[in-house]
């Protein structure tokens, strides 16, 4: 349904002491914003016009930060080539070279119930008393016994707010507990 407007002047005047009524309202804002956006065009400006006028030219801080990035990526990809493939005189072909063995590092009994322990833990951390009192020994021993896996890294010690330290298997650990059979 099409609806004319009878009244075209009358229309036209409400809606201009409409627009003048809410323009009245909006001036001082947008004349804020206007301001304000004036005054980051100008610190803008002004921070790019002092980088272009330093004594060092810009253009050689660009071109020595181009070098580094040329050089780290270069390194990158140096570090992620693949390994050399190996010459295997029975097939007379190349192939991959053997993955390294796991090394297994000798431990003490003590030491050795940690680890199998906290692999049984299955990735939970452990606090010394719940070792202590698994394996039925002192806590000092335990502690002993944990600060030496901690220097050969098959340990490490996670800091709770509320039960103390606790002890998990690093990778290093994770590997050896697999590589002892106790997973």
């Amino acid at each position: 349904m099409i609806v004319s407007d009878k009244h075209p002047l009358r229309t036209t005047i409400i809606g201009g002491t409409i627009a003048l009524v809410l323009g009245t309202y909006l001036i001082e804002p947008v004349r804020r914003f206007f301001i304000g956006a004036w005054h980051v065009v100008i610190v803008v400006a002004g921070a790019v016009w002092s980088a272009l006028t330093t004594s060092v030219p810009l253009w050689s801080l660009l071109v020595a930060a181009g070098i580094a990035a040329v050089i780290a990526a270069w390194a990158r990809r140096r570090r992620a080539r693949p390994p050399k493939k190996v010459y295997d005189p029975t097939t007379r072909t190349l192939r991959d070279p053997a993955p390294a063995a796991p090394v297994v590092i000798p431990l003490d009994a003590l030491a050795d119930a940690i680890i199998r322990q906290l692999a049984v833990a299955d990735g939970a951390a452990l606090g010394v008393g719940d070792l202590a009192e698994d394996l039925h020994t002192s806590r000092l021993r335990v502690e002993q016994a944990l600060d030496r896996l901690a220097e050969i890294e098959l340990v490490k010690e996670y800091r709770h707010v509320v039960d103390g330290p606790r002890y998990g298997l690093t990778s290093h650990g994770r590997d050896s507990a697999i590589a002892h059979g106790y997973i």
